[in-house]
């Protein structure tokens, strides 16, 4: 969490908004000293202090404005000094798991593409099933935890290519090591998605076609097909394009001839 300095709340008592939200690290005490002014004071200058609008006259300005950056900083003085020795764990990195023992096999079919693909990547991402007890303390102030600290991680999924239009490699469900990462209990995973990206050559500007499988897909091991409008591999998009498990999402005007398919597949592996 970053603390706002001195000079920052001396412009806020000069009119900005000091409501920030949890996520911009700047929080200003909602109901704290500044909401206790005297009712008496002329209403000619206001601040706002959380969701209380504050006012003052222009004669009490250069008073109100030492009184704010006290007042201010002293309701944040035990959150400063927290933060003052705050850990760095932006540099923690999720270890693969050596021995998995819940292994699938992946595979990638497309059918009716108007073109061929050559770059196909595939992953999985998976999310700690205990930050509570893995993730650092939660911050007293804000009740979130720090914004360098992860709860989502990722295992990249190896393709090889089988024919024209057919890939397969191998993934697993307990792909990350449950470890300590942050000094805490070990974190736990929980697979959430098994994501396959295509395109056409892989060269910049080109659309990137997205499927996925989600736990349960994987769990039981039937095909699932995501359909794509024909025009979506011709044309470059910003943003990768997402399949549609339902058909009928599509405009009524959309015929099959107009669709292809990357259809998606999981097999469980022998131990």
């Amino acid at each position: 969490m970053t603390i706002s300095t001195k000079e920052e709340y001396e412009h806020l008592a000069d009119g900005a908004d000091t409501d920030r939200s949890p996520e911009s690290g700047n929080i200003a005490p909602i109901g704290g000293p500044l909401a206790n002014l005297p009712a008496e004071i002329e209403p000619r200058t206001s601040i706002t202090a959380g969701h209380q609008a504050i006012n003052f006259t222009e004669s009490e300005n250069m008073n109100f404005r030492q009184m704010a950056v006290t007042a201010v900083l002293g309701a944040g003085a035990a959150t400063a000094l927290s933060g003052a020795g705050a850990h760095d764990y932006s540099d923690v990195k999720f270890q693969p798991n050596p021995n998995p023992k819940d292994r699938y096999e992946l595979t990638v079919k497309v059918d009716g593409a108007p073109g061929l693909f050559k770059h196909a990547v595939a992953s999985t991402t998976l999310q700690i099933a205990n930050p509570d007890d893995c993730l650092p303390p939660r911050d007293p102030f804000t009740g979130a935890w720090p914004r360098d600290a992860k709860d989502v991680g990722g295992v990249a999924v190896n393709l090889t290519q089988i024919s024209a239009v057919t890939w397969r490699g191998e993934f697993s469900v307990d792909g990350l090591l449950e470890a300590p990462y942050y000094g805490r209990a070990a974190c736990r995973w929980n697979l959430t998605v098994v994501h396959v990206s295509l395109m056409a050559t892989g060269a910049k500007g080109e659309t990137v076609l997205s499927a996925y499988l989600n736990l349960s897909q994987v769990r039981e091991e039937k095909a699932v097909a995501l359909y794509f409008h024909k025009d979506t591999y011709t044309r470059g998009l910003s943003i990768p394009v997402l399949g549609e498990i339902d058909r009928s999402r599509f405009n009524p005007d959309v015929t099959d001839a107009d669709l292809f398919t990357i259809t998606l597949s999981a097999r469980k592996v022998a131990p």
